[in-house]
């Protein structure tokens, strides 16, 4: 899975990695994610926090006379339905 933005906040990408393994594996329902982006409120309603093992920082680019970049997060190991 690859997940690209121009800024990510502190463990985005474990948390929405963690929301969608819990929905994979049926423990989670996918409305329960879109309740929580709709809300705000991430509370018993997205999964949980995954490890970072198998998460890593592919690079990033910036683009000439801008302040902001774009990275990329990769996930390279299949974690086997275990967040």
């Amino acid at each position: 899975m690859d997940i690209e933005a121009n800024g990510f906040l502190y463990n985005m990408v474990r948390i929405i990695m963690g929301s969608l393994l819990e929905i994979g594996s049926g423990r989670m329902d996918i409305g329960d994610i879109e309740q929580a982006f709709t809300t705000g409120i991430r509370d018993h309603l997205g999964g949980p926090t995954a490890p970072p093992q198998g998460l890593y920082l592919m690079g990033w680019i910036m683009a000439a006379g801008r302040t902001d970049s774009l990275c990329s997060i990769h996930s390279r190991e299949n974690t086997g339905g275990k967040a």
